[in-house]
């Protein structure tokens, strides 16, 4: 009976954090890139902050990705909290890029 209940609260931990993994948000703000888990900003990285935004994962990375399909991004920053490198996997990809690197564009 113990392993029974081990083995479901192993599944519904995994479960849960599999379900928790996958509510990050991308949003782009007027003046930053706001990555939320929930509604709550976890994340800001101002667009004065980015330097580059390119497709695929570098060897050393800050991420925040969802478990999916949709193609990694990397945000080569200018500064860096743990690493310079920071991986997203936002959906509508190429669109994210597009609208992003517009907002990178001086005015």
């Amino acid at each position: 009976m113990k392993g029974i209940i081990a083995t479901a609260a192993g599944v519904g931990f995994t479960g849960l954090t599999v379900w928790a993994v996958n509510q990050v948000r991308y949003e782009l703000r007027d003046d930053a890139l706001c990555i939320e888990y929930f509604g709550v900003c976890a994340r800001r990285v101002p667009y004065s902050d980015i330097e580059s935004v390119e497709r695929g994962v570098p060897l050393w990375n800050e991420h925040y990705q969802r478990l999916s399909r949709d193609p990694n991004i990397c945000l080569r920053l200018r500064r860096g909290v743990l690493s310079k490198n920071l991986v997203i996997n936002p959906p509508r990809t190429e669109e994210f890029i597009a609208q992003l690197r517009a907002r990178l564009q001086p005015a």
